[in-house]
């Protein structure tokens, strides 16, 4: 049950936002559970967009998304350094199916779940290789390169586990379930990665990509674009092999 606390009564139902102490989900036989704003992250969410271009973006989409602390990017760069380039090169060997390829095995997962809303585009212009986005969509990267395994793990990782979880909150009584709670983010994330390690056997210290993708951001988010460059002195080849994978 969605239950909202108030600070206090008046005459009519108090539905001022100022008014409400506390909202939570309350479980059968269970503590009440702590909804955070769903309000701010929105508007953290509007300020990113609108600050697109200035000083305080940095600051901005750290305050929505945070940022690595030390003991995490320690603990990515003595992982990172201690993976067999073996590994690396034979997963680049392995790349040999194309946007198209994926976009067909992707298509058949959907067709085994019965996801017959759910559609497969091919971008030209992305960031990641593949991503599950709004109405109905797993966006694969034009000319993105997979292997089986790596077609697999985004299986696990975008359609088994974010989709899976959109789906299953449009049945729910409440709106919310399906766009999210606030920061629901991380852990979808979390919830991702866990279902990969689980079903591929793979130990999270072998998770290059998302290691790499750590140091790369804390790099970005340190150095200036000069410093970036791969050329200049005092960059380790961890972080130059954190952007090469990332």
């Amino acid at each position: 049950n969605l239950i909202a606390i108030y600070s206090a009564l008046i005459n009519s139902l108090p539905q001022e936002e100022g008014n409400i102490k506390k909202k939570g989900l309350k479980l059968t036989m269970g503590p009440l559970i702590k909804i955070p704003s769903k309000k701010e992250e929105i508007l953290n969410k509007i300020a990113l967009l609108e600050s697109i271009d200035e000083e305080d973006f940095t600051d901005i989409s750290i305050r929505l998304f945070g940022a690595p602390n030390k003991e995490s990017l320690g603990e990515c760069e003595k992982n990172l350094i201690e993976i067999d380039k073996k590994t690396l090169h034979q997963e680049k060997e392995d790349e040999i199916y194309s946007a198209e390829d994926a976009k067909i095995i992707f298509e058949k997962v959907f067709e085994s779940y019965r996801l017959k809303n759910w559609k497969v585009k091919i971008k030209e212009e992305m960031v990641s290789d593949c991503v599950a986005g709004k109405n109905n969509r797993l966006f694969v990267r034009e000319k993105a390169k997979f292997s089986k395994k790596r077609i697999e793990s985004l299986t696990i990782h975008e359609i088994e586990t974010h989709i899976l979880t959109a789906e299953n909150g449009k049945t729910q009584p409440y709106e919310i379930f399906n766009k999210g709670l606030a920061n629901y983010l991380p852990i979808q994330e979390g919830l991702a990665m866990y279902n990969v390690e689980k079903q591929q056997g793979v130990p999270f210290r072998n998770n290059y990509r998302v290691m790499a993708n750590v140091i790369a951001i804390n790099k970005a988010l340190t150095s200036s674009f000069v410093d970036l460059d791969f050329g200049i002195d005092g960059i380790t080849s961890c972080h130059k092999m954190a952007f090469l994978i990332s």
